[in-house]
């Protein structure tokens, strides 16, 4: 294994980050701080980017990833004038804030395949957002820091809403597809604006705390047969904070109503 570390770090004249051949790993930050870097371009020959890899980089707008790349860290491209990306479809693990504080961005981003959203800009002033067809997985993170966004229409193909997908962003209503096989804790964190959840499935695996740290009065609605201790772990025991929580009649005459 070959790792780039900050002392071997070097950016040419023209503010390209040279990544030398051999390199496997871009080491923790490794080009932090340089605001000679205006460009980089990741070869497949690299299989991680270690958090805060290119930290601060406050000139660095324009980064191409090739595919090769396996995972990128934490707060990887926490970079502000980073205006798009794309990850390549051989990443299979991309931490929460990955793209974290790049106010820049003027488009989502997504894996080269369209399967994975990663990133919404946060500058975006859109209420609605359709989330394309093709997308099976929210990322951790993804919606974060956006107080504009008041509704995001998840499409019938998602199949798992990550962690921490919307975090302190402005989301008012919700409805998760039937289709979603999971939906991990703290999916929803620290939504002040938060309204109306409602979760279609039937079978859908609800971790603990779906839904954390948002206000009192928000409306949760469900279809399909949850035990209703299940319930009271993925809301953090909210039950008893919200102002009206609507189950189906199809729910209350389960048997499964414990």
């Amino acid at each position: 294994m070959s790792v780039l570390s900050h002392e071997k770090a070097k950016v040419t004249l023209f503010g390209k980050a040279v990544i030398p051949v051999g390199t496997t790993v871009i080491g923790e930050s490794a080009f932090a701080k340089n605001q000679r870097v205006r460009s980089v371009r990741v070869p497949g020959t690299v299989k991680r980017i270690e958090r805060w890899a290119f930290d601060a980089c406050e000139n660095l707008a324009a980064v191409i990833l090739d595919e090769g790349i396996q995972a990128i860290e934490a707060f990887a491209f926490p970079c502000g004038k980073l205006k798009e990306i794309v990850v390549p479809d051989s990443v299979c693990e991309v931490a929460g804030a990955a793209f974290g504080r790049c106010e820049g961005l003027e488009k989502p981003v997504y894996n080269r395949s369209g399967t994975v959203l990663y990133a919404y800009p946060r500058k975006a002033r859109a209420k609605i957002f359709s989330v394309p067809a093709g997308v099976k997985q929210i990322n951790t993170g993804a919606f974060e820091e956006n107080p504009h966004l008041e509704e995001v229409i998840l499409p019938a193909g998602l199949e798992v809403l990550k962690g921490c997908a919307f975090y302190n962003c402005g989301i008012r209503r919700l409805t998760i597809p039937e289709g979603v096989r999971r939906v991990e804790s703290c999916a929803i964190w620290n939504c002040s604006s938060l309204e109306e959840v409602e979760i279609l499935g039937k079978n859908t695996v609800l971790e603990e705390r779906i839904v954390h740290m948002c206000n009192n009065k928000y409306r949760l609605r469900v279809h399909g047969e949850y035990p209703i201790d299940a319930l009271f772990r993925a809301t953090t025991g909210a039950f008893l904070q919200r102002k009206d929580v609507q189950v189906p009649t199809d729910f209350l005459e389960s048997e499964n109503f414990l």
